[in-house]
């Protein structure tokens, strides 16, 4: 691999970054900052931009050429102009799970994770960008085949006997959660703040799928049934789950009815807010970030390694 000088002008690097998915709602001044941070790259036929197993230091934006995904022999995909290479595993923090060869002479546009970590410090649109981009994603898998999610943290329930969560409790009752488990005291009574403590009685409907989704609700105890209609998949929401945040984040429709089939308490949490403040906390907004893109990297492996393609 070795650098390129000159050969893509700033603008036409602009246009090709706006043409990411995940970054097409960037102002200019986001794009230009990504656009400054990118390094021309140019790999001769054979060479490896990345290999099974290993940290993922940088995303390559393919602009010319093509890359060979492959699995030890197994080829998974072929890359070719206007595919943006290693996003997903540098966002998710993770080890790349293929090995990329360039098939041919290929040229992109690096982005190292150090160069991207400092955008998204400077431009919080960035963050957003690819948060609403993952669980948009995220959305759409579940959508199909129902909730992908990890199990709900230990200790989440909280009986409803026991009156309403003060700021305190509040707080150290997010920590049990792992996208919140690093976060600063300051931040969680930031996000503690803006959730409000709703109880509903059985039977009580929440929402239908298609309604607007402008909130999430964290289930701090008692049950939620949920259905998508026009399937047979069926789950239900315990404590610790945290229900609609994905279509929430995505400003998509719901996507399944929920109706409460116990007592329920939950934290309500207007997505705005929940925006507001990982603004003010770009690292705590990075986590969540990771958390999201760590389920989907697992996701698309296990549909590899049982010879099913993730779609896309």
């Amino acid at each position: 691999m070795s650098e390129r000088r000159g050969a893509i002008g700033g603008l036409e690097r602009v246009l090709h970054l706006k043409a990411i998915p995940a970054l097409r709602g960037l102002n200019n001044d986001a794009l230009a900052a990504l656009a400054e941070s990118a390094r021309e790259r140019f790999h001769p036929r054979g060479s490896i931009l990345y290999d099974e197993d290993t940290p993922v230091a940088s995303i390559h934006h393919i602009i010319d050429g093509r890359v060979r995904m492959t699995r030890g022999d197994t080829v998974v995909t072929t890359a070719g102009p206007g595919t943006p290479l290693g996003a997903l595993a540098v966002l998710a923090r993770v080890p790349m799970a293929l090995r990329g060869t360039a098939e041919v002479d290929t040229i992109s546009l690096e982005i190292d994770s150090e160069a991207l970590m400092e955008v998204c410090d400077d431009h919080f649109s960035v963050v957003l960008s690819f948060l609403k981009y993952v669980a948009h994603w995220i959305v759409g898998i579940e959508r199909r085949e129902g909730p992908q999610g990890p199990a709900p943290p230990k200790g989440a329930r909280r009986r409803l006997a026991d009156g309403e969560l003060d700021l305190v409790e509040r707080i150290f009752y997010l920590r049990r959660f792992p996208v919140f488990s690093g976060a600063s005291i300051n931040a969680l009574a930031e996000l503690s703040r803006g959730l409000t403590e709703v109880r509903f009685g059985p039977g009580v409907p929440l929402w239908s799928a298609g309604d607007a989704a402008p909130y999430a609700l964290l289930v701090v105890d008692g049950t939620i049934d949920c259905t998508i209609p026009g399937t047979d998949v069926r789950f239900a929401a315990g404590a610790g789950w945290s229900l609609g945040t994905m279509e929430a984040i995505a400003e998509l429709p719901r996507w399944h009815d929920a109706t409460t089939a116990s007592p329920v308490v939950a934290l309500h949490g207007a997505m705005e807010g929940l925006i507001d403040v990982f603004e003010d906390n770009v690292e705590m907004a990075m986590g969540f970030l990771a958390l999201l893109s760590r389920g989907l990297v697992s996701y698309i492996e296990k549909r590899g390694a049982s010879g099913v393609p993730a779609p896309a």
